[in-house]
């Protein structure tokens, strides 16, 4: 019983550590001119946002090629592994059919970051899908 009591209280504080020491998203809110090229094509698209502090609270609203206006999380899915060390990011979203992979930068005016999807049923894509999103502040939302 005493194991389980020092084993319980142990894993207790290192959760409680680990987010303590987790680093707030440091993205200021703001218009972002934002590109998004896919792995399986040459070319790249302009995907400009007015990011709000309701986005920057979850950055998956942000670092997303289908960002919406209004912060709505998706159905389905579950951000895991979460890690924000200086600069340097990293996280999984799980949906219901993929694991997508999101790594990269981020900081108080740019970002980049690389969305690797992964397919949950075992079949692997002819072409690795990968998106690179890049974005950088250029001022504030219009209208704010």
């Amino acid at each position: 019983m005493r194991l389980l009591t020092v084993v319980t209280i142990g894993f207790g504080i290192s959760l409680w550590v680990t987010a303590v020491l987790a680093e707030p998203f440091p993205l200021t809110p703001g218009y972002y001119a934002v590109t998004a090229k896919y792995s399986t094509s040459n070319g790249q698209e302009s995907r400009d946002r007015c990011v709000t502090p309701d986005h920057v609270a979850s950055p998956e609203a942000v670092l997303n090629y289908a960002f919406a206006k209004k912060v709505m999380p998706l159905p389905g899915h579950t951000i895991k592994n979460y890690l924000l060390q200086g600069e340097k990011l990293s996280y999984e979203v799980e949906t219901p059919s993929s694991l997508i992979h999101v790594e990269g930068t981020v900081s108080a005016t740019e970002f980049s970051v690389v969305r690797s999807n992964t397919s949950k049923s075992g079949k692997t894509l002819p072409v690795p899908i990968t998106l690179t999103l890049t974005g950088k502040r250029t001022g504030n939302c219009k209208g704010k």
